[in-house]
This record gives C-alpha cells, structure tokens and sequence, in this order.
C-alpha cells in the first residue's frame, strides 16, 4: 500500500497545483490597448476589485504507466493507473486588497490495463478498482500584502477532506486522495518582459496535515513554478510552464521530488470567459509518478 501511495502521490500535487494553471493571465500592461486584454487584466497576481466575482471549473486528467522510484529511475508499472478531477473554485471581491472564496474538489479515480485507454476513468464506475467522489472543500482567501500597485498577491487556502477513506486503507479500495487537513499557502508575482513577454512565478508552502496532529504523518512540500507567455491575438495566448516539486522529510531530507514540464493555450471566447488547454509531462522524479495530463478548463469573471 505505502508503494502505492508514493507512487500516485504526484497526482494530487499535481491536482491541487493545477488549480494555478487555470489561473495564469500574463500580467498588466499600461498601453491602453493591452489593458483590454483578458489575459493581462486578470492574472492572479491582481486581486478582484470590490464587488467582482471569478468562477473557475478545471478539469484534469492525470495518467500514468509508469513511476520514478526512491533512486529516481523510471519504473513501468503494472497497469495504468489514472485520475480524474474537477475542481470548482468561486472567489468574490470584498475589497481591492481581499478576496474570499471557496474550493471544492471531485475526483474519480480507475486501476486498468496498460493497454486501456485513460479517458475511460470518465466513465465513473462503481467496482473495485474505481471509485468517485467529493473528496475537499475549504474557505479561500487571496490578499495583496502591499499598499502600492505591484503584481503580487497571496493566497491561501484550507482544505478539509469530507469522503470516507480516501486513501482506501481500511474498504481496500484505490487511493482517491489524502485523507488529511491541507494548508496550503501560494504567493504569485508576474512581470512584462520586451512588453510582450510576461514571467510569472509562483512558490508554495504546502501542508497535508494529520488528522490526529502526528508531524510524522504529516506531509510537507514547497513548490516552485515558472511561467513564460505571450499573446498571439487579442483573444489568444500561449504559454511554457515547469514546476519542480520537492517533499521535505527527516530521514533522508528530500523525501520525494517532481519536475513536470508543458505546454497551455488560453482562448478569450467571451468578454469575460476564458478557455484553456494545457497539456504536462513528468520529466523526472523520485517516489512520484512518471506520468502525464491532460487539462481544459473555464474562468468566468464578472
């Protein structure tokens, strides 16, 4: 079981650190006509003005048949293991430097044959080497630090898990997620480079922590992401992402690491709704799995 864990344990970074790319924008510009932009005004380094409202549905799909081991080498695994979440996120504008929301998370997750296709955990059955269900929710808050007009922001978020058995240890069902209180802190920052290229950065402190309290079972994580894009049109942008993920412990000190790498298109359909699709690939590792995803979600601000 505890091989299983470490080796579908990059699933869910992933899951939770995904919620950031349906939130990439690519900055602010002070030329009348990039103010208009979709994408520069509504990165996540910029709060909500008061009044304002964000809903967020993003999908991903994670699929693996293969895992990085404790010594970082590529191991094929079994069978393909993947799953499936959507994440719904609301955020609303109290003011121009607070913002409050709330955080849902549905998961599904399906164990089949290497040769079987990953999309088929969309078909949410009910057996034993599936399982579906609402597995997180938890109160919002992204806030601006400083008193002047820079791109920065903080947000942070608590997540309390309210499904049975998430890790499946005692119905011996597959692992569907963390069955542990969350805290889970990002700071985001974006700046114009040649006033078309914007950077976006983000770093993480990442807490799964114990029902009854123990550290030791507790789970602790600092993520660092880069962002690169630029727009193509008005209503078009791309972007090149890469997240290294290290998981701290006592004994060795970097307990499990990821490096996941890709590629995200972000399309304006309306004037205040936003698709995207990104697709990753996990470059390397250690007790994490070796796999890629497939992403598509919608931000609607009003």
């Amino acid at each position: 079981m505890m091989k299983n864990l470490k080796q579908y344990r990059i699933i869910f970074y992933t899951l939770f650190f995904s919620n950031l790319f349906l939130e990439v924008a690519f900055g602010q510009e002070e030329d009348s006509q990039k103010e208009s932009l979709f994408f520069y005004k509504y990165s996540p380094s910029i709060l909500l003005y008061k009044g304002q409202y964000e809903i967020k549905i993003f999908n991903n799909l994670y699929t693996q048949k293969a895992y990085f081991n404790q010594n970082s080498e590529r191991i094929d695994d079994a069978g393909r293991s993947t799953y499936f979440t959507s994440i719904i996120h609301g955020l609303y504008g109290i003011s121009e430097k607070v913002n409050l929301g709330v955080c849902t998370f549905f998961r599904s997750v399906r164990l089949d044959e290497v040769s079987s296709l990953p999309f088929s955990v969309l078909k949410f059955e009910k057996s034993t080497d599936t399982r579906t269900a609402i597995s997180q929710i938890g109160p919002v808050v992204r806030f601006s630090p400083f008193q002047q007009n820079i791109n920065l922001s903080v947000q942070s978020t608590i997540l309390f898990p309210v499904a049975k058995d998430l890790e499946g240890i005692s119905n011996n069902k597959p692992f569907l997620d963390f069955d542990k209180y969350t805290w889970w802190t990002q700071v985001f920052y974006d700046k114009i480079i040649n006033n078309r290229w914007v950077i976006f950065a983000e770093t993480d402190i990442l807490l799964r922590l114990d029902k009854q309290f123990v550290l030791l079972n507790s789970i602790f994580s600092t993520p660092v992401k880069l962002f690169a894009g630029t727009y193509l049109t008005d209503n078009t942008g791309i972007y090149l992402m890469s997240e290294w993920a290290p998981v701290w412990g006592l004994k060795p000190l970097l307990a499990a690491y990821y490096l996941q790498s890709g590629m995200g298109v972000k399309y304006q359909i309306l004037k205040n709704l936003e698709l995207e699709i990104l697709y990753t690939r996990f470059l390397a590792g250690k007790n994490q799995g070796a796999g890629e995803t497939y992403n598509l979600g919608l931000k609607f601000i009003k």
